[in-house]
């Protein structure tokens, strides 16, 4: 329950650092910081390679096993990897901003700079976590960034918004704290895991399986990347064709979506290892109980705010500024996009706790295509409301492909309402 609480802690800090920089930035530099940030989600990819996934279930094995020298080696290569491809990202980050015209636009060029140079910090961040969550302290991995670099930010953006007289500082300075708050907690994280690292890895000589390593993180980084774009494809495209005010407030929209599946996305973490231990053991009716149950749970819990949210949206993003209003059309778009993320059941999840993931990788890929088309069609036309239809398009094409794929390998759908059974080559509804 400690960790589940930390990480509905994080959740809810996140929305609430979100709010912060939107009524301080205005949706002009919000829409700056929103692409940067963005741009930044998709750059880490390739830094951690799949490293972060990959090194949980190592490090759980070796641990178990007394292999301390995979343990320490795998530990190693995973961040001087992740260090070096940082590296390398900025020096091309940098030289596409000095010499192309994406650094014509200083602020924009300032704020990719500052946001850029966080990866490496992310990057070890990221492995700290992974480690711990492999040694089995989940709680601890979490705190850093959890609680440290929120309170950082937080308190960091207020004192500076008081100093210049309740002004914007501007993205770039939003993203210079950023930089520094991701520093200093992850200077914290790192004296954090030197007290936790098992004293038996200290003296022995670290024994490095590079290539099994790196081709076992491979498909994982392929899975990562295609996710994050599918993550952040709206945000970019959409900061392509119109100006940042726009891409400001549909930022803000989107925090609204992101609100409601909370619920989901913690309860997700809760049932993981239930929904692979009942599939591991071969049992297939305690399986369709938790998938039902959670589906069930999630949709009526986050009903009553999304339902506020689709009607009411005036008054959720009035918190963020007048400016803001703007975006009501489409964070009731979103709201029903995210209706049918809460219907349909944690898929995605099924299909990965149950080795299904080529599945999942397929649906995220096409839901991507979908998206970026229908951003590319609609964004011109229909301004920030087009990004919210290109989204829900997108929810509804992968959450569509990951019923089929949970029906073809699971022979079962969870709903809200009934679960879709397939018994002897019929289909039943339940």
């Amino acid at each position: 329950m400690g960790t589940l609480g930390i990480r509905a802690t994080s959740i809810g800090l996140s929305f609430l650092i979100g709010l912060l920089l939107a009524r301080i930035l205005g949706a002009g530099d919000y829409g700056t910081y929103s692409i940067a940030f963005a741009c930044l989600n998709i750059l880490i990819v390739p830094v951690v390679f799949g490293f972060d996934r990959l090194l949980i279930r190592e490090i759980a094995i070796y641990s178990y096993s007394d292999g301390w020298s995979l343990l320490k080696g795998i530990i190693i290569f995973s961040r001087l990897w992740s260090l070096l491809i940082a590296i390398t990202i900025l020096f091309v980050v940098f030289l596409t901003l000095r010499y192309s015209a994406y650094g014509q636009n200083a602020d924009l060029k300032w704020t990719l700079c500052f946001m850029s140079a966080a990866l490496p910090f992310i990057a070890l961040s990221r492995l700290r976590q992974a480690v711990l969550r492999g040694l089995r302290k989940p709680l601890l991995s979490e705190i850093p960034e959890a609680i440290v670099q929120p309170a950082l930010i937080s308190l960091s953006m207020v004192l500076l918004w008081y100093a210049c007289d309740f002004k914007s500082p501007g993205a770039p300075i939003a993203a210079g704290i950023f930089l520094f708050s991701m520093a200093i907690s992850t200077i914290a994280g790192e004296l954090l895991l030197r007290t936790k690292l098992p004293k038996d890895i200290k003296s022995v000589v670290p024994f490095f399986n590079r290539r099994k390593w790196v081709r076992t993180a491979f498909p994982i980084f392929i899975l990562a990347s295609v996710q994050a774009i599918h993550g952040q494809v709206d945000i970019l495209i959409l900061g392509s064709f119109l100006d940042t005010t726009s891409t400001g407030i549909y930022a803000a929209t989107t925090k609204g979506a992101t609100l409601i599946a909370i619920a989901f996305e913690i309860s997700s973490i809760t049932t993981a290892p239930h929904i692979a231990r009942a599939y591991s053991a071969g049992n297939h009716n305690e399986l369709k109980n938790i998938c039902g149950k959670i589906t069930t749970y999630t949709f009526w819990l986050s009903l009553p705010l999304l339902i506020f949210l689709a009607v009411m949206p005036e008054i959720f993003l009035g918190a963020f500024g007048e400016q803001y209003i703007q975006g009501s059309k489409a964070l009731t778009l979103l709201a029903i996009g995210q209706f049918v993320n809460l219907a349909t059941g944690p898929l995605g999840n099924m299909l990965l706790m149950t080795g299904h993931e080529k599945d999942s990788l397929r649906a995220t890929f096409i839901a991507t295509i979908v998206t970026s088309s229908l951003c590319v069609l609609l964004i011109p036309e229909n301004g920030i409301e087009g990004a919210a239809l290109a989204r829900c398009g997108g929810i509804i094409a992968n959450n569509i492909l990951l019923d089929f794929f949970v029906y073809k390998r699971l022979d079962f759908i969870p709903h809200p309402f009934f679960n879709v059974i397939k018994n002897n080559s019929r289909t039943r509804f339940l």
